[in-house]
């Protein structure tokens, strides 16, 4: 099977800066614009939007891989790698935007535990109790990553957060041998 190739969009939309621009760009982009006392004028990016009430259960195809180019664009990335055993990663668009992605990932299910890092480093780090895997990935123009383990044909529940906010659009995954893009839910169930 060949390896799909990611390109994804900017994390966050432009706001405009100016008076009469600034309602209509917040408009025009997906900003929400909030007015806080102590610090100015905030733009938060509303798109990511509170975590689904309902949580919906997607396939995943075991031993596809993804690629994607570090630093040009958002994403983060779930494989199954063999039976119970999964990898997940995650890019950022650090080299158009000038920002760093911080990634806030939960993971849960049957036999959800033993975590390996790959390419964590500084705040980086993962966690895992036995029955979930918790990292927090603080990405730039690198990859940062995890393998762990679950039960084999265990359902993984998957909850992501991007600087703070639900983003289950930038998740990515194989399904009967095509590129999925966007999590229905937040949380989303694996089904293998």
């Amino acid at each position: 099977m060949p390896t799909p190739r990611i390109v994804t969009s900017r994390s966050r939309p432009m706001c405009l800066h100016g008076l009469g621009l600034v309602a209509l760009a917040g408009a025009l982009s997906g900003c929400l614009i909030v007015d806080d006392d102590r610090d100015g004028v905030v733009y938060v990016d509303d798109d990511g939007g509170e975590p689904a009430g309902e949580i919906f259960t997607v396939s995943i195809d075991e031993g596809a891989t993804l690629e994607a180019e570090p630093g040009e664009g958002v994403g983060l990335y779930v494989e199954l790698v063999a039976p119970g055993e999964y990898f997940v990663w995650t890019t950022c668009d650090t080299d158009v935007s000038g920002y760093a992605c911080g990634w806030d990932v939960y993971l849960s299910g049957n036999g959800v535990g033993d975590v390996w890092e790959e390419g964590l480093e500084g705040g980086d780090f993962t966690s895992s109790d036995g029955d979930q895997v918790y990292a927090y990935l603080e990405t730039s123009s690198d990859t940062d990553g995890f393998s762990f383990l679950s039960d084999a044909g265990a359902t993984v529940r998957l909850e992501v957060y991007l600087d703070g906010y639900a983003e289950p659009r930038f998740v990515y995954w194989v399904a009967d041998g095509v590129l999925q893009r966007g999590a229905p839910s937040n949380p989303v169930d694996f089904a293998p």
